[in-house]
Formats: structure tokens, C-alpha cells, sequence
């Protein structure tokens, strides 16, 4: 068991890095979501961003999101500002130097680990999800 979430076990990172950032802000409003909401929220969030990193291609993205689409319902973050959720991510312990560090998918079923994303990526991604409401 990896308790110190090193190597390969930093996979099961995917959609948490921003999941657990959006679920902290719902918490500070004491209007608490399923943890589950809050990763698939991080889930289709950071899909965005392994497109955006060419890392999957646009129909891979596609079927990802709309898989997750099926089964959670969308929840809406236009309360909370981009810099307060990337502010709780840059302090989550997973980061070093104060980078923030993302595992991201590069096919379905496979992760890439400790990748790095620029701030304007994040907030691109952030709008992205905002947007699939309308």
C-alpha cells in the first residue's frame, strides 16, 4: 500500500486536485456536496485540461465528459471566483514549490502523474465547465 500516495498511486488523484478545492468552497458556505459530485466536477474539469495539453484528443474528451455527464448532475460554481479555487489548490499537500500538480488522463484508463498547469489553463478549464450549463 502506498500511504504516502507516491508513483502510480497518485492516479487515483484524477478529478480531485480541483474536485476537493470546489468541495472546500461549497463547505465554507456550509452548503455541503457529495464528495462524488465534487470529483466528477474535478473529473470533467481536468478531461478539459488534458485536451487542452493534447495529451487526449477532442472525441476521447468528449466521451469522458459525457459519460460522467450521465451519471452526476451539474453543479454550479458561478459563486466562487477562479483565484479562490486555484488559491485552495495551490495549498493542497500533493504540491511542490508551490506548483500545482494534476494526474491527468492521456487515454481512457491510463494517467500521467505530477503534471504541471499553467494559472490561464486553469482558469480556461474553470470557464469551460461554467459554460456547459447553457
Amino acid at each position: 500500500i502506498d500511504f504516502k500516495e507516491q508513483n502510480i498511486r497518485k492516479n487515483l488523484n484524477f478529478g480531485h486536485t480541483i474536485g476537493h478545492a470546489i468541495e472546500s468552497l461549497f463547505l465554507q458556505q456550509d452548503n455541503i456536496i457529495p464528495h462524488g459530485e465534487a470529483v466528477a466536477i474535478g473529473m470533467i474539469c481536468e478531461t478539459h485540461l488534458a485536451s487542452s495539453l493534447n495529451l487526449i484528443d477532442d472525441n476521447t474528451t468528449n466521451i469522458i465528459i459525457k459519460n460522467i455527464q450521465k451519471h452526476f448532475p451539474y453543479i454550479a460554481i458561478e459563486s466562487f471566483k477562479n483565484e479562490d479555487i486555484i488559491a485552495l489548490m495551490q495549498n493542497d499537500k500533493k504540491n511542490v514549490n508551490g506548483e500545482i500538480s494534476f494526474s491527468l488522463i492521456d487515454k481512457i484508463g491510463h494517467c500521467l502523474y505530477d503534471q504541471k498547469v499553467e494559472i490561464n489553463q486553469i482558469n480556461t478549464t474553470l470557464d469551460f465547465y461554467r459554460a456547459l450549463i447553457s
